[in-house]
């Protein structure tokens, strides 16, 4: 694989935005893929989950942000309208959770990580387009995600499935913190499209939970599964931590931070981004020669690989992170980070020429999944937009 491109705006606008405009869409219905074949072919797959046109509504929004370009705005209003059309629910008030590329109903539960992204999506669509129907949707989303989901314990069921034309909330388990993670991402992407200060409460409600339930003091890290009342769950599956999600909490923390610089728990929330950051830079990265660093799949509470294998998206919250802790502190290391981190995305994964990518490797550097998913853009979207705005 080549060295990261000179003009990585560039690379991202006129490479890798073209690529998906061109092999990511059902023109006939102005639906996004659920993923292209290795051969970077459409794969016609049946179905497409909600949160794949949540992620890709959202990334072709930023893109006209970012370049003004009306064909990225005009294929972002096309795929609000399809996730509209087709996948809100009037009543009882809720988004389906799969659907086939024409919009026909394939599964209709109400998923919570599902709605993070369809709110982090609307966001960004509202910024970019300043349509007022995402604005509304935006409030209904919200007021069926309290009035479904919201669990006694704090925070929200994982999903509630539809009986009898009305929603129930069955036991799911584990509950887990990566949908409560998006929805903090969601909140705070809310606050900076509308300005309005009651997403930014909303955020500290999932900070709270981040600071009482998934932060781990004992080991630095981010818990992943636990039980009714936020108990970690038992082994093996309570032993589990990603790097890419204490990563992508280090980042979002320094964005709270920034984002509500006088809450009163500032100093602490941004000591835990710091050692989230060095905690798992100690026990879930690969250190390579010429300066490149991977992240591993899943290591354990006590620091041991569980998983060797390295998926593309911890590559890029490696990245935002030590963007992150570089922009708040001038941490030259992080700065050295991050470009080896960006060198091994290349190096590994991602092409100069196309927009496609190898989304997981195993331990000795070969694929092992033999498709693209559509719903990793989201992650390189944010990733490389992060590494322009501090470098642009």
């Amino acid at each position: 694989m080549p060295p990261p491109p000179q003009d990585i705006k560039n690379w991202l606008l006129d490479t890798v935005m073209p690529f998906w405009a061109e092999k990511g869409i059902v023109p006939e219905h102005h639906s996004f893929v659920e993923r292209l074949n290795a051969d970077q072919s459409q794969s016609n797959t049946p179905y497409t989950r909600l949160r794949v046109q949540a992620r890709q509504l959202y990334a072709f929004s930023h893109a006209f942000i970012l370049s003004g370009n009306p064909q990225w705005r005009q294929i972002a209003e096309d795929g609000f309208n399809f996730m509209h059309r087709f996948g809100w629910r009037p009543s009882p008030a809720g988004w389906v959770h799969q659907l086939t590329p024409d919009g026909q109903i394939l599964d209709d539960r109400l998923d919570c990580y599902d709605l993070a992204f369809v709110l982090f999506s609307l966001a960004w669509f509202y910024r970019a387009s300043g349509n007022p129907d995402a604005l509304t949707l935006i409030h209904k989303t919200v007021e069926a995600l309290d009035q479904t989901l919201a669990h006694p314990n704090g925070g929200y069921y994982e999903q509630a499935t539809m009986l009898y034309g009305q929603y129930h909330q069955p036991a799911t388990l584990p509950r887990r913190q990566n949908p409560h993670m998006h929805l903090f991402e969601a909140w705070m992407a809310l606050y900076n499209a509308t300005g309005d200060r009651l997403w930014l409460n909303r955020a500290e409600q999932m900070m709270q939970l981040f600071r009482q339930y998934f932060f781990q003091p004992t080991d630095h890290t981010v818990a992943e599964f636990f039980t009714d009342d936020w108990a970690v769950a038992a082994p093996p599956i309570g032993e589990e931590r990603e790097p890419g999600h204490s990563f992508e909490w280090a980042w979002l923390i320094y964005q709270y931070s920034d984002l509500c610089p006088d809450h009163l728990h500032r100093d602490q929330d941004l000591l835990i981004a710091e050692r989230l950051y060095h905690h798992m830079l100690a026990t879930g990265i690969d250190y390579r020669a010429n300066h490149q660093f991977a992240a591993f799949d899943m290591v354990n509470s006590l620091g041991q690989i569980g998983k060797a294998s390295r998926r593309l998206w911890p590559q890029t919250e490696l990245l935002k992170s030590a963007l992150a802790r570089y922009e708040k502190t001038n941490d030259q290391t992080a700065l050295l980070i991050a470009h080896g981190t960006l060198k091994t995305m290349f190096y590994d994964y991602l092409s100069d020429t196309h927009g496609a990518w190898i989304d997981q490797m195993d331990n000795d550097g070969q694929p092992i999944i033999d498709f693209i998913p559509t719903s990793s853009l989201y992650h390189l979207f944010v990733a490389i937009s992060e590494w322009c705005r501090i470098f642009p």
